[in-house]
Parts: C-alpha cells; sequence; structure tokens
C-alpha cells in the first residue's frame, strides 16, 4: 500500500491542506465579487453590437431568471455569449487560448457531433467567460475592444 499511497497521492500534505483551508475562509468573499462583476460584464455584453446572445441568470432576457433569483442571491462567476461572424469572430475576441475565456465548440464540445453540438445551443459563435476578481472595468474595456475591432 506504502507506493500506491506515495505515486498516487490520495492525500496531501499537511501544509497543502492548511492552504486549502485558508482559502475556504475568503471563498464566500472572493466568489460574491467575481458574480458582481459577471453581472456587470453580461449587462455590457448585452448592449454591445455584434453580441447576438447573452447567457447569464440574473439578466432579465434569460428564460429561467425569475427561478434563478428565486434559488440564487447572485447570478453566478460564468457568462456566456454569442457573436455574430461565427467562429472568426469568436476566435478574434479570445485573441488567446486563456482560462478566462473559451471557445466550446473548439475544446469541451469539439467531439461532438455538430448538429447534437448545435441542437444543444453550443454554435461556433459561443464563447464563455469564466470571470475572475480582475479589475471588472479592465475586463470590460478588453471585451470591448475585442469584440468591436
Amino acid at each position: 500500500l506504502k507506493p500506491f499511497l506515495r505515486h498516487t497521492g490520495p492525500s496531501i500534505s499537511p501544509f497543502n491542506a492548511w492552504v486549502l483551508l485558508k482559502g475556504l475562509e475568503t471563498m464566500k468573499l472572493r466568489v460574491e465579487a467575481q458574480s458582481r462583476s459577471a453581472h456587470a460584464i453580461a449587462e455590457t455584453l448585452s448592449a454591445l453590437p455584434g453580441v447576438t446572445r447573452v447567457l447569464y441568470p440574473h439578466l432579465d432576457s434569460h428564460p429561467q431568471a425569475a427561478l434563478s433569483r428565486k434559488q440564487m442571491s447572485l447570478g453566478g462567476t460564468m457568462v456566456t455569449f454569442e457573436v455574430e461572424g461565427g467562429k472568426k469572430k469568436a476566435f478574434d475576441a479570445l485573441g488567446s487560448v486563456d482560462t478566462l475565456i473559451q471557445h466550446p465548440a473548439g475544446l469541451t464540445h469539439r467531439v461532438v457531433e455538430e448538429t447534437a453540438r448545435r441542437s444543444s445551443g453550443v454554435s461556433d459563435s459561443l464563447l464563455r467567460l469564466s470571470v475572475g476578481l480582475e479589475d471588472t472595468g479592465d475586463l470590460i474595456g478588453d471585451l470591448k475592444q475585442a469584440l468591436v475591432a
């Protein structure tokens, strides 16, 4: 059993456990800040020319906004949106592959048959933005620059 435990790491070191526990102390604050930023970004994207659809649970335009507001105090940290111009415009908005923003049709759904992918709402122009703790104004400025240019 000792070689298995040593090589597979089913338990973490005491220091790593402590670091994770310390991070949990501020998790609520971090997720709340990220969610507020995500909401502001979703509202901004909704008004941008060239953005055809924005999916964010607390936007009035979301089909389940009322249910989301009933179940959640904030809308979460993920914003999904589509841009005019298909795959090329979506890739132009990315700039580079980064953990902050992704192109599901080219990454997580690339092995899914196109008709199945499209029927589930994953088009070539769909982007997902996982909002972090960066300055909200900076993120909005970067998105405007990428999408309006």
